[in-house]
């Protein structure tokens, strides 16, 4: 099977994998088996076990196959690095936000729009995106395409699914869902907050320190 063959075939399974293993039958079935802790540390084993692979093959044979397309100066590189910085804002203020959609979240605790969730409900899920489309858009060779397209497909699919999952478990949750957005928005700004403001700048700080350490690679 050539490189690009099994960077499309483990980018599938890794979506399907996100999918099954959250799928509330199957969820509660290995929660039953394995209890929260094991179920999460199984998670994350299965998870690797399609992932690093898939990194490895995807890093060995990087920049192969034709070009899908070639932006023009300034599209590029100026909305790769815009969507990439974005990404990392909302992944590094989401890694510091309790979300509600997360598995970790504590369920006696109010569902209240605040920090960065005010621009999206899934800043982890939606900051990869962002970071993949971003990457894609920067590196236009078809398996680089479809490793990062595979990884912002897990990001949609996976906010998708937990909407409905936690939208059936918990009637609360819808309306927590209508204040809030699974897009990232500029809308409810006003209500991100000092914390959430500071967070951010991190992340942007961040962001402009990755974005500079890529002269490396």
């Amino acid at each position: 099977m050539s490189p690009m063959a099994q960077v499309t075939c483990l980018s599938a399974a890794f979506v399907m994998q996100h999918l099954i293993q959250s799928h509330p039958p199957v969820r509660q079935a290995q929660k039953r088996l394995l209890g929260e802790r094991g179920f999460q540390l199984w998670y994350t084993i299965v998870s690797t076990a399609i992932w690093a692979p898939l990194v490895y093959i995807w890093w060995t044979h990087r920049h192969s196959g034709p070009l899908l397309w070639n932006l023009p100066w300034p599209i590029r590189p100026g909305l790769p690095d815009l969507a990439s910085a974005l990404g990392v804002v909302l992944l590094i203020a989401g890694a510091l936000t309790s979300a509600p959609s997360s598995i970790t979240f504590n369920r006696a605790k109010p569902l209240r729009v605040t920090g960065v969730l005010a621009i999206t409900r899934h800043p982890v899920l939606m900051g990869a995106t962002l970071w993949c489309i971003g990457h894609a858009l920067a590196n236009p060779w078809q398996i680089d395409v479809i490793f990062f397209g595979g990884q912002a497909l897990v990001g949609v699919t996976g906010s998708l699914h937990q909407d409905w999952r936690h939208r059936t478990m918990r009637p609360e949750y819808a309306e927590f869902a209508s204040k809030t957005s699974i897009v990232p928005s500029i809308a409810r700004l006003d209500q991100v907050g000092r914390k959430g403001w500071i967070i951010m700048a991190a992340g942007l700080a961040f962001a402009a320190i990755a974005r500079w350490a890529h002269r490396l690679f």
